[in-house]
């Protein structure tokens, strides 16, 4: 029996949460984590500061903990005005009371035409109950943006990346798109909890369901943990992993 753990659609009008912005107190901690100096939001007549685009949510499963997506630059990348250069980006756990990271991913996000991130509405939070095992809870970042692997009318949109807690790093254990275009029909995919599990993780189902066909099950996918990541699909959807990050 499946346990959805929540929908989570491609179209950015039903899927925006509230705006998720941050207060500085807890960009100065990631700032001071990275050793970045003005880990502010840049601004137009500021282009100095780090700070491209950051989202925060506070953590459901301890009130103390706030999570942090940034998208940020260097003094020292080379391409540092271009909007479509690659962008440094981090995910954090703060604690606010003491105001300090206690968990990280650093990577490079790949933008393109069809990627970029120039403001906090480029991607966003995902806080669904995703119990992966007993004290394990993951939650998720969704890049809103697609990708265009193959052809014009076959595409793929709105990644999610879930990460898990591992100590003092964050792993990013799936990415999956949200909406699939293959000529004239667009799916939608949702994500479900099942209570099987592998190596430890309950293993995760992806539903696609046809926007034009409502009563339509759809074509469902388990997906099992091999011990790192959960591990390849079997071409139901599409996946651009090594696209998004570096």
């Amino acid at each position: 029996m499946l346990f959805l753990v929540g929908l989570l659609f491609a179209s950015t009008s039903r899927a925006q949460d509230v705006a998720q912005s941050c207060d500085q107190s807890t960009l100065d901690a990631v700032g001071t984590f990275l050793h970045v100096k003005k880990f502010q939001q840049a601004s137009y007549q500021d282009q100095t500061e780090a700070v491209v685009a950051a989202s925060c949510k506070a953590w459901p499963k301890d009130t103390n903990i706030v999570l942090v997506a940034a998208a940020y630059r260097l003094p020292s990348d080379p391409k540092r005005p271009d909007d479509q250069a690659d962008r440094h980006f981090v995910v954090a756990m703060v604690d606010a009371s003491r105001s300090a990271v206690v968990s990280s991913f650093k990577g490079m996000v790949s933008q393109d035409a069809t990627l970029q991130i120039q403001g906090h509405d480029d991607f966003r939070l995902d806080t669904a109950r995703y119990d992966l095992a007993p004290g394990v809870r993951a939650f998720g970042v969704i890049f809103v943006g697609g990708q265009e692997p193959q052809a014009a009318d076959n595409w793929a949109s709105d990644y999610l990346v879930l990460f898990v807690p591992d100590g003092p790093k964050l792993r990013h254990v799936l990415e999956v798109p949200l909406e699939q275009i293959e000529g004239s029909n667009a799916s939608h995919l949702t994500i479900g909890v099942e209570k099987t599990s592998s190596h430890g993780f309950a293993d995760l189902s992806i539903t696609a369901r046809n926007e034009t066909d409502e009563k339509s099950k759809g074509a469902r996918t388990i997906l099992q943990y091999n011990g790192k990541s959960y591990g390849e699909n079997d071409g139901n959807f599409q996946s651009a992993y090594d696209e998004i990050f570096q």
